[in-house]
């Protein structure tokens, strides 16, 4: 396969990433308008995306060394697709929660969260970081499962308000 299809690959992947967020975005601006107390929390989703950008940095690296251990000049085609390949992680992963403890929703991803929507959560709590292990009845962004990490003062609150709302599905 020529090179050029995989900046190709790439490009048609930003492409779709930009639109997701545009979408994600309307939505998020929609949930602020209707929710006028919420409070927002960074947050990093770990998937497909980052496990591929892991694997491509730890390829590319291999390629290098190895290049570089033979005399051979360093592989730069590598190089990009790996710096565009973090490029649409970061596009992709990064991203805020907001939620609202007085209407009781979550909005995570541009999707709106409540009471019967999410299944099963798990959460680790860390000294800077929280983990969320959660699966949804249903799917948000071709996903029914989500790992996601969570930053900032209201951690703690988002976490209680997704056991809240998997504690009132299980209450029906």
């Amino acid at each position: 396969m020529n090179i050029k299809w995989s900046y190709y690959l790439i490009i048609g992947i930003y492409i779709l990433l930009i639109a997701l967020r545009i979408i994600n975005y309307l939505n998020e601006t929609a949930y602020k308008k209707e929710n006028s107390h919420y409070r927002k929390v960074f947050s990093i989703k770990k998937d497909f995306f980052t496990t591929v950008t892991l694997i491509c940095i730890v390829v590319t690296l291999a390629i290098n060394i190895a290049a570089f251990m033979g005399g051979k000049a360093f592989n730069t085609d590598s190089i990009i697709i790996t710096l565009l390949i973090i490029g649409f992680t970061m596009i992709n992963s990064f991203t805020f929660i907001l939620f609202s403890e007085e209407s009781s929703t979550i909005c995570l991803l541009g999707y709106r969260l409540k009471a019967g929507d999410i299944e099963n959560i798990k959460v680790k709590e860390g000294k800077n970081k929280d983990v969320l292990n959660i699966t949804f009845n249903r799917e948000i962004e071709s996903y029914n499962y989500a790992k996601i990490l969570v930053y900032g003062k209201y951690k703690k609150d988002l976490g209680n308000l997704f056991i809240n709302l998997q504690d009132k599905k299980e209450e029906k």
